[in-house]
């Protein structure tokens, strides 16, 4: 416990420095200003581009219509695990990053809309490569 009496004093003194009063209120000053623009700093790291959703310390991207996420990403900038939503059952249109299927706002069973048509219509498209 005397090792820490005279430690900690030192460590103070090292920390608030040997400054006047007028000294110490400017330094407080700009610590003040250090502090505002390290949380505006935080603020600006915590947004993901749109096209990404937050997951923990990571921008992870979405999963594809038609899929829910079953598992978050593990890098930034990285894939979820996303499976197939339950066939003629839900389907979400868009690109998300939810673990659940949700009904496509225009598609609904009791309209005659067949949903398989809908999930393939919602299926992105590559090109043919000859």
């Amino acid at each position: 416990m005397t090792g820490l009496g005279v430690l900690l004093p030192l460590i103070v003194t090292f920390i608030a420095g040997p400054l006047s009063k007028g000294d110490n209120t400017q330094v407080t000053g700009i610590n003040s200003e250090v502090l505002k623009s390290s949380h505006n700093i935080t603020e600006r790291a915590a947004e993901c581009p749109e096209d990404l959703h937050r997951e923990g310390e990571f921008c992870c991207q979405l999963c594809p219509p038609g899929t829910r996420k079953d598992t978050g990403c593990t890098t930034d900038r990285g894939k979820p695990g996303c499976v197939p939503c339950p066939e003629g059952e839900e389907y979400t249109d868009k690109a998300h990053y939810s673990s659940k299927c949700r009904r496509c706002r225009i598609c609904d069973g009791e309209q005659g809309v067949n949903m398989e048509s809908v999930r393939i219509a919602h299926q992105p498209t590559t090109p043919n490569v000859k």
